[in-house]
């Protein structure tokens, strides 16, 4: 498909999982398999655009209790120094990109462990929306904040 027009994909995936797998249909397959067409090699449309992937599946059975924070004593971040790293793959430049340059994935809970829900369902998504209603200029950084 071409998508020469396009100025990135972003795809959520909700649904169920287990260790390096996730379900659909009740069938499972490979996480990879979401993302595999996608690749420089197979959708050259997409090169050298972003490929956004929200998965949001339980990565095994584990269940992580948490640790209670304390808040920190008067440090905060600095906006560091921003560069626009981009460049167009429609004009030749002379490198080669691996082919799975430009992935975002972002994965509401580490491998092994199950992903919580609550009464309003996926905390992750949920967290994910709202950040992005608030500022989605820097979505690196959106997504960093909610993980």
């Amino acid at each position: 498909e071409d998508h020469s027009k396009a100025d990135c994909i972003f795809i959520a995936f909700l649904s169920h999982g287990g260790k390096g797998e996730v379900y659909a249909k009740d069938e499972p397959f490979m996480t990879e398999l979401l993302w595999e067409n996608f690749t420089a090699d197979k959708c050259e449309s997409l090169s050298g655009k972003p490929k956004i992937f929200v998965i949001q599946t339980c990565r095994g059975n584990q269940k992580d209790e948490g640790k209670k924070m304390k808040e920190a004593e008067g440090k905060k971040m600095k906006n560091g120094e921003q560069r626009d790293l981009s460049y167009s793959v429609n004009r030749s430049i002379g490198i080669n990109i691996p082919t799975r340059a430009d992935f975002l994935i972002a994965f509401s809970t580490v491998e092994g462990f199950v992903s919580f829900n609550g009464q309003n369902g996926s905390w992750f998504i949920q967290a994910l929306v709202d950040a992005l209603k608030e500022e989605a200029d820097d979505l690196l950084s959106t997504f960093t904040r909610v993980s």
